[in-house]
């Protein structure tokens, strides 16, 4: 049972990294250069280098599902990570995409995982059913 839903974990599990780091930039924000600013800092690269870890995990783990041929819910994936995309959207702005991607990192990441799916969707969708063959 936990095998089927480990996917669905780490998206919840982005959520709340996702929360962690906008608190964490709003707090570096503040504090700036000062010597709690320092830890803050280090506090966000940390958290950051575990946000790609997880997110290349969970990329990995959809290869392997896949591979296994273990049911996976694309759709309710691809609409929660979606979500992801709209709060960073929603939390620093539409019109500072550029920006997005120059300062916040994680934006990469999870563009990457939207694309895994979508190329997952897209070869799904091509493949012929089994009557038609």
């Amino acid at each position: 049972m936990i095998r089927k839903k480990i996917d669905l974990y780490l998206i919840y599990l982005y959520y709340a990294l996702e929360a962690c780091l906008y608190i964490g930039y709003r707090l570096w924000t503040i504090y700036g250069c000062t010597e709690k600013g320092a830890g803050v800092y280090t506090f966000l690269v940390i958290l950051f280098n575990f946000y790609s870890t997880l997110c290349l995990l969970y990329v990995t783990l959809q290869a392997y599902m896949r591979r296994k041929k273990i049911s996976i819910n694309i759709k309710r994936n691809t609409i929660l990570l979606l979500m992801i995309l709209l709060f960073d959207l929603l939390v620093y702005g539409f019109d500072r995409i550029l920006t997005m991607f120059s300062n916040n990192p994680q934006f990469y990441m999870i563009c990457f995982m939207c694309l895994a799916h979508a190329k997952i969707y897209i070869r799904d969708k091509r493949k012929p059913l089994r009557n038609e063959e």
